[in-house]
Formats: C-alpha cells, structure tokens, sequence
C-alpha cells in the first residue's frame, strides 16, 4: 500500500509541494508527471527517472511500476493541493535528466528546434509537437521556461523524457555565433514558406508569439507564414507545427 501521509508538515509532502515551481524543480532536481496514461507510459519506458508514486487515500495502487519505486498515499485534502490539474490520478515524481550546455560549432542533425518561449505550457506544447514530427533535439535559450515546470509537463505529455534537451544562450547572443548560418527563423517579414526549399540539416527558431524576434536580430534566413491582411502572428506553437510540417513535406519519416 505504501506510506499514508496525513501532515502538510510531512518532509515529502514539503518537497513535493516545492516541485511546483521552477524554484523547487531545480533544488531538488525532480519534477511531477501528471496523467494515468503518461504515467503508465514513462513507468514502463523510462524507470530509471521515476522515483515516487502519490495516491490520494482513495485512488487503490493499479498502475504496474518498478520494485525499486517508492509507493506513497496522500490525505485527500492534501493530494489535492498537488493535483493543480484535477485529474484525481496519480501523480508521478521524477528525477531531471541531466541536460548538457548546446555546443553551437556542431552542425545540425536533420532538424532541431530553438527555444526561447517563456510560457510554460508553450515549452511543453513544442517538446509534444517536436516529437510527433520525429524532431530529435531542442535547444533551450535562456529565455525558456523550465521543461519540467508542472505546466510544461502535462503540456509535453512524456515528450519532456522522449526528446533530447540541451541548454543554449539568450536568444540575443545567437548572434555572437556562426550557428545563425544554420539556422532559419519563423517571422513576419521573411520568405514564403510554401515555395522555401529547406536545407536537410538546419535548426528552426521560434519566436516568441507577438514579440516575434529581438529587435536588429540578423539572421540570414526567414521565412514567413502566409495569412490574410490584418493577421501579424499566430500562437508560437501553432506556428511551429506549421514549420515542421512544411519541413517533413520535403523530408518524410522515411527520409530520416
């Protein structure tokens, strides 16, 4: 059955608590995965993150998990000051996987995504995205919300774990770099992406939705989404899934 716990001053439930923010994330170097399906999965694709399983009181222990998972049951009212979602499911905890620093002199492989988005649901909502278009990298600019933000995670729905993360520098130092010759940007002013030949091996930035790119940000390629008059931006994901769409209409799966 695993520990009942009954006390908010309970030292798991402190941590726990802690895990919702990105403050806490990185103290402890853990995050919480939300969703009975998500969960299942990452139990069984991906054991060795997972550390902990909280159960309210009433929810029995179904899912099938590791021997070396620590099993843990909530008061009602306390489970519910972590379930910020409602699922009423379990929720599970995990350790981060080490994320390495984007070493810019390497060339892309097949395309990767640049990340500067500072909403956390949006952070998720491109790892989901990038994984259903078979994307295997994503840099996150220091400008990004944590992956493992609660937000983000639900957003991402395992993909948090699926794709490769690494950390790159401010979106106004791409600049500095000869990475911006391999890179092209989604914006307003650039090429018409319905006639743009993308390179194989290239990194796709995303703007931030409305910001667009930093003001005197030189990039040699960008290309623009056609819309009617009037329409200056489309939500950050949306217009990404666009952008990869375009790229997997001149690279399918069965090119990669």
């Amino acid at each position: 059955m695993g520990q009942m716990i009954t006390s908010k001053e309970n030292a798991h439930f402190k941590r726990w608590y802690q895990l919702l923010d990105a403050r806490g994330i990185r103290k402890n170097k853990q995050f919480l995965l939300f969703g009975e399906k998500v969960i299942a999965e990452i139990l069984q694709e991906h054991p060795k993150f997972c550390l902990e399983l909280i159960y309210s009181k009433s929810w029995p222990c179904q899912l099938e998990s590791p021997e070396t998972l620590l099993h843990y049951h909530l008061d009602n009212e306390l489970f519910k000051v972590l379930d910020l979602f409602g699922t009423q499911t379990p929720i599970l905890v995990c350790k981060t996987p080490t994320i390495d620093t984007w070493n810019p002199e390497e060339s892309p492989q097949g395309m990767e995504l640049v990340c500067p988005l500072g909403d956390p649901s949006n952070v998720g909502a491109l790892l989901r995205t990038a994984q259903a278009f078979g994307i295997k990298k994503v840099i996150l600019l220091q400008e990004a919300a944590t992956p493992f933000h609660p937000k983000s995670s639900r957003s991402a729905s395992g993909a948090v774990l699926n794709v490769e993360l690494v950390h790159g520098p401010s979106i106004y130092e791409l600049n500095e770099s000869r990475t911006v010759e391999s890179m092209v940007a989604l914006d307003a002013s650039g090429a018409d992406l319905s006639t743009f030949k993308w390179p194989k091996n290239v990194r796709l930035l995303i703007g931030e939705e409305g910001q667009g790119l930093p003001r005197n940000q030189f990039l040699p390629h960008t290309v623009s989404i056609p819309m009617v008059t009037g329409m200056h931006s489309l939500n950050a994901v949306v217009a990404a899934s666009i952008g990869l769409y375009a790229y997997r209409v001149q690279y399918p799966f069965n090119q990669i």
